[in-house]
């Protein structure tokens, strides 16, 4: 029967410690490889984070926008419906900013055009109740 080589014992330790060196160094790679797995997330997690305050901001402008369309449409309905003070209101916005090339001082100049004529009118022109078949100079209260 054969018997198997037996190394001699320097050599045993030379070889494991080999090993050992081998094993550390493959332990490292894979913590390498992980911090940089790691960095890279946190790298797209920031942009992600990036994007999310850009649409924010975005969103928190277009609100913005909307309220002062809200506002302004709610001055406009007022004004039509005879309150003087949004009246005011319009050509006070009409008188400090004329040549604005947006759309609402255009509705403003419109309303306070049609709030004037229709203002005019009334007054230059008395009511004719003989279409109704009613005469105020007759009539009495009973």
């Amino acid at each position: 029967m054969l018997m198997p080589k037996q190394s001699h014992p320097l050599n045993n330790k030379s070889k494991i410690k080999g090993q050992r060196l081998t094993l550390s160094q493959q332990k490292r790679k894979p913590q390498k490889n992980l911090s940089e797995e790691a960095s890279n997330k946190i790298a797209l997690a920031e942009q992600k984070l990036k994007d999310l305050d850009d649409a924010i901001q975005k969103a928190n402008d277009s609100l913005k926008k909307l309220d002062a369309a809200t506002e302004f449409t709610l001055l406009v309905t007022k004004a039509e419906s005879g309150n003087r003070s949004a009246f005011f209101t319009l050509k006070q916005m009409l008188a400090t900013s004329p040549t604005e090339a947006d759309g609402n001082s255009e509705i403003a100049n419109a309303i306070v055009s049609k709030i004037y004529t229709e203002t005019m009118l009334n007054e230059l022109l008395p009511p004719v109740w003989d279409i109704y078949g009613i005469d105020p100079q007759k009539s009495t209260i009973q």
